[in-house]
């Protein structure tokens, strides 16, 4: 039978406190007491709720929820349920990697670029169309600033840039 090799990692030969180490590695998790760790996951799981709850309803009414009581197309509810499969998408993300407990490394770094990257989007969305209906006054500067996509996407990158 044929002996298996273990496999041999070189050990930097940097000294310690110049390693580089990432926030899941276990060194990080020690000194940062887990905070970051807590934090990542409290972030994660609250953004997956909202996207959860958001997407459903879009994809059950058919409308959003600040729209005029009025019955919207077929079309209309054909983007908006296309809308809610897009939350539903970035909710299942947020649940995969909470799920697989990854939330504080590389995996959950990369998701959270992907949702503040979609965030920082939808408010810039949410800023041109206050640009483009100002002569109309349809959707006012004072709306675009108070989306939740800024709060959102401003909260996950505070949290990168940790």
């Amino acid at each position: 039978r044929a002996v298996q090799q273990p496999i041999h990692r070189p050990r930097s030969s940097a000294p310690r406190e110049h390693r580089r180490t990432t926030i899941g590695s276990s060194a990080v998790g020690r000194r940062a007491g887990g905070s970051a760790r807590r934090l990542a996951t409290s972030l994660l799981s609250l953004h997956t709720a909202l996207e959860l709850v958001a997407g459903s309803l879009l994809i059950v009414r058919g409308k959003g929820s600040l729209e005029a009581n009025t019955t919207p197309s077929a079309k209309a509810k054909l983007y908006r349920r296309w809308h809610g499969a897009g939350l539903l998408a970035l909710s299942g993300l947020g649940a995969l990697v909470l799920a697989r407990g990854q939330s504080h490394g590389e995996v959950g770094r990369t998701a959270f670029i992907v949702l503040t990257g979609f965030h920082s989007v939808a408010f810039g969305v949410h800023l041109l169309a206050a640009v483009e209906g100002e002569s109309d006054l349809t959707v006012s500067f004072k709306e675009a600033l108070l989306s939740p996509h800024l709060v959102l996407a401003a909260g996950m990158a505070v949290h990168l840039a940790r």
